[in-house]
């Protein structure tokens, strides 16, 4: 009998991916999401659902084998919202999860979490350094995640780092059309720190690798991240040569660059945070090492392969 998989977040970016790749390997998908589902396939069932829900959640989790939680209120939302989602919806999961005898739940965190160290790569052992009110909610997943193990239903924790795609835009839009406009693209300092950028299907490949992996190697935490780590200058800078107008990355001084951000984040002008603009002026390398000595993983494309992979979908979809 085909296992019955549910996924939070469904209708979301990675969610998509993930019932994508699970139905073409011939799982049940039980999709569950605020935002109504655009697909319509075999073996795919979706729910509208609020995961704060606890007696919804109750239902929804009975007869199921795997949940790959992905579902979260982003930075841009209301600090109450962050926390009302992330961690009472998390909460509400776990629980049913444990009581309806789920196998194994997989968590998704991300790499946000460790802030902004000076020292590179970032292992799974590195102090997490919330920053604001999103971050602190996913440290506070991990820590539910961790006191529900060992109560049955196996938890996994996945900290993957800034993942794109195709189907993916957000902060990305405005990058995207500098490049196709013939636009040079502003980075502040020199842009000569380490970047990651991770492509969604090298995301979903390693979720799968989880499911499919044996119990001693799944219950634990794992960072994900592309094999390389360019600096920044040089992923926008392959990004404005794939668009072919021969512009160049452009430095900002900090003291200018980092106060406009803010006022660009705080205003809303842009859907943009905190991390998109610091991780990429401090830099963000993240170790897989872990993962892939225990499952056996890597990511099939580079940090660079991720982002024009990202661009060309939005050029052939919106142009």
């Amino acid at each position: 009998m085909a296992k019955k998989v549910l996924i939070t977040g469904s209708s979301g970016f990675f969610g998509t991916a993930m019932l994508h790749y699970l139905l073409n390997k011939k799982y049940k998908v039980l999709g569950i999401d605020l935002k109504e589902a655009s697909e319509k396939a075999r073996g795919f069932v979706f729910k509208k659902a609020d995961i704060r829900d606890a007696s919804l959640v109750d239902k929804l989790t009975k007869g199921v084998d795997i949940v790959i939680h992905a579902a979260a209120a982003m930075p841009h939302f209301k600090k109450e919202e962050i926390f009302s989602v992330n961690v009472l919806g998390t909460k509400n999961l776990l629980e049913s999860s444990i009581k309806n005898k789920v196998k194994r739940f997989i968590f998704l965190s991300s790499t946000e979490i460790y802030g902004f160290p000076e020292n590179f790569p970032i292992t799974e052992s590195f102090p997490l350094k919330a920053f604001d009110a999103y971050t602190r909610s996913k440290v506070i997943g991990e820590s539910l995640c961790r006191g529900y193990m060992g109560r049955g239903t196996l938890i996994s924790i996945l900290r993957p780092t800034t993942f794109v795609g195709p189907g993916r835009l957000r902060s990305y839009k405005k990058l995207y059309d500098l490049a196709r406009t013939g636009r040079s693209i502003p980075i502040i300092g020199k842009g000569n720190k380490p970047y990651q950028i991770l492509h969604v299907s090298d995301l979903v490949s390693a979720v799968f690798s989880l499911i499919k992996s044996n119990r001693s190697r799944f219950e634990d935490t794992y960072n994900l991240s592309p094999r390389d780590a360019p600096t920044s200058r040089e992923i926008m800078q392959a990004l404005l040569d794939h668009a072919g107008f021969g512009k160049k990355v452009i430095s900002v001084a900090p003291l200018i660059g980092l106060p406009v951000m803010n006022i660009i984040e705080r205003t809303g002008l842009y859907d943009i945070h905190k991390w998109s603009y610091m991780s990429l002026y401090k830099g963000h390398y993240v170790s897989s090492e872990k993962i892939g000595k225990a499952l056996a993983w890597k990511a099939s494309k580079d940090s660079i392969e991720a982002l024009l992979d990202g661009y060309d979908w939005y050029i052939k979809r919106f142009t």
